[in-house]
């Protein structure tokens, strides 16, 4: 489908060949297609329909072709109901008085619902025109079967990427707090901004004066300490001889103890004391109240819209999507990790998304734990090799790290095929375009801020999260050693590597999809990823 929403043929051995222009000659729009055209359907034993969001390879086209197994989850349409007079009620069959099921075309007429539509994740900015479709799929006169219809193809994948979408756009409200300006023209950003650096410089004072007390009290060896509980009289005139008559009374140790840390107290206190009649505290607390009412209004939405996306995400229909990337192919093993990319990223920030991924990591490498084909970018040999790590689990502990990296070999030539894979696409214009890639890098971000959103000593512990940690960094491919500010110990990275990274670090996920300022995704860059597998 174009972004005209119009179909276009293309050749599915070079599914990325530039399509010719439906704008040729003079006269202005031809060959602007809305619907396939079906002949001689008596011929036709078996039709069914199959939507992927990415181009098939032979492969795995052959495979729906022939297996019964596959073939029975496309969408299959009753040819004999579609040419009968009186066409019967199917499944998966819009008739063209049955439009309105369609939310577009329900939207014509309905302004409220057509501004509704184009707030949503992934909105359509054209749909084939209404009145047009009508016309095309009513029954000519003097007969009752229908010229055509409309089929409603399944795309699990496409619903587990709106509900994440969705669940990520719980932030909007939060956003456009933010944005707000009072009279002056200061926004809410620059005020948050402000509020937190005030409480930064104040603790920062702070701690300078509690370090300056503590060095104070190591300075003042000329003077004594003497206790007035009569337990202590012995001692006090040890503390006189050695303080030269200069000494501090206290009751006794603990006492004194409460008497430093008083004093303690007061030294930060005071620090702050001298500054702070030129800052307004009600204002700026008034101001933090609101954000956190807002943070936490957003959170209970985020919190209310993960369940759906979460049961979307187990769900054999997504499974079954998943099956139509080539487990074989290095141009199959990205377009699955941007897919799933944009099917999961950001679900870490939620309690239950968190936990799932966690359960994902500690079980064994199967078709439906999605972390572990993930990592492995859904290609059956890296899928083996992190089998075997997840096997030897308990064992990488006790290797160094040489050892390490000469068992990550083979892993680490998979992924390099996708790195030199990227070095092709950053040389050439053909191939997939950037929007089809950049989902793979906020996929590893995501798994890699779950890896580390526990206490690293838990992580170090914990076998299973050790080996998704080093598949983390085996998947930077031969640049993950170099990463440091894009170059480290003199050694650059290759334009394929520059250009995953550049995807992601400079765009946010909202730019890549779809453009403009109402993007529904969490912005997620990868850089944070490469910085915490860089303090490994």
């Amino acid at each position: 489908m174009s972004d005209l929403a119009s179909l276009e043929f293309m050749d599915a051995d070079q599914p990325w060949a530039p399509t010719p222009s439906p704008f040729a000659g003079e006269g202005g729009v031809k060959g602007l297609a809305w619907m396939l055209r079906v002949d001689d359907m008596d011929s036709i034993d078996d039709l069914r329909f199959l939507y992927s969001p990415v181009p098939l390879t032979k492969g795995v086209r052959d495979k729906y072709r022939q297996l019964s197994k596959h073939r029975d989850t496309m969408t299959s349409v009753d040819i004999a109901g579609l040419i009968s007079e009186e066409q019967p009620r199917m499944d998966d069959v819009v008739s063209h008085d049955t439009l309105d099921l369609v939310a577009e075309y329900a939207a014509d007429g309905k302004p409220a619902l057509k501004e509704h539509l184009k707030s949503q994740a992934f909105a359509l900015s054209l749909t084939p025109p209404g009145q047009a479709v009508r016309a095309e799929m009513r029954p000519t006169a003097g007969h009752k079967a229908q010229r055509g219809v409309a089929v409603v193809l399944n795309d699990a994948l496409g619903v587990v990427q709106e509900l994440n979408a969705w669940r990520n756009a719980s932030s909007d409200s939060l956003e456009a707090f933010m944005a707000q300006e009072d009279e002056e023209k200061v926004d809410n950003h620059r005020k948050f901004t402000i509020a937190f650096a005030i409480e930064n410089i104040r603790r920062l004072l702070e701690d300078e004066a509690e370090a300056t007390f503590h060095k104070n009290q190591k300075l003042q060896t000329h003077i004594g300490v003497r206790y007035t509980d009569p337990q202590y009289q012995a001692g006090n005139r040890h503390a006189v001889v050695q303080s030269s008559g200069n000494y501090r009374a206290f009751r006794n140790p603990v006492h004194q103890q409460e008497v430093y840390k008083a004093e303690l107290k007061s030294q930060r206190t005071e620090s702050w004391d001298k500054y702070a009649p030129y800052i307004d505290e009600d204002m700026r607390q008034a101001f933090l109240k609101r954000y956190r009412a807002e943070v936490e209004k957003a959170d209970a939405a985020r919190n209310a819209r993960t369940a759906d996306h979460l049961l979307w995400l187990q769900s054999e229909q997504l499974l079954q999507a998943l099956d139509l990337f080539d487990r074989n192919d290095t141009e199959q093993a990205l377009l699955f990790e941007d897919q799933l990319g944009k099917a999961m990223v950001g679900m870490n920030a939620t309690e239950a998304g968190q936990a799932l991924l966690e359960r994902w990591r500690d079980a064994d490498i199967s078709r439906d734990n999605l972390y572990w084909r993930a990592l492995a970018q859904n290609q059956e040999a890296a899928e083996e090799e992190v089998a075997k790590l997840y096997q030897e689990r308990s064992m990488l502990e006790d290797l160094d790290s040489a050892a390490l990296q000469d068992r990550m070999k083979k892993l680490a030539v998979v992924y390099d095929r996708a790195h030199a894979l990227m070095d092709a696409l950053a040389e050439r214009t053909g191939g997939p375009p950037s929007s089809y890639l950049v989902g793979g890098a906020m996929l590893i971000n995501t798994l890699g801020n779950s890896l580390f959103q526990n206490k690293p000593a838990t992580v170090l512990d914990k076998a299973s999260s050790r080996v998704a940690m080093t598949i983390l960094h085996s998947q930077l491919g031969r640049h993950a050693k170099d990463i440091h500010f894009e170059t480290r110990g003199g050694k650059p990275l290759s334009r394929g590597a520059t250009a995953r990274i550049d995807r992601a670090a400079t765009r946010s996920f909202d730019d890549a999809l779809q453009g403009g300022s109402r993007g529904p995704m969490t912005e997620m860059r990868l850089g944070k990823v490469l910085v915490m597998l860089e303090l490994w």
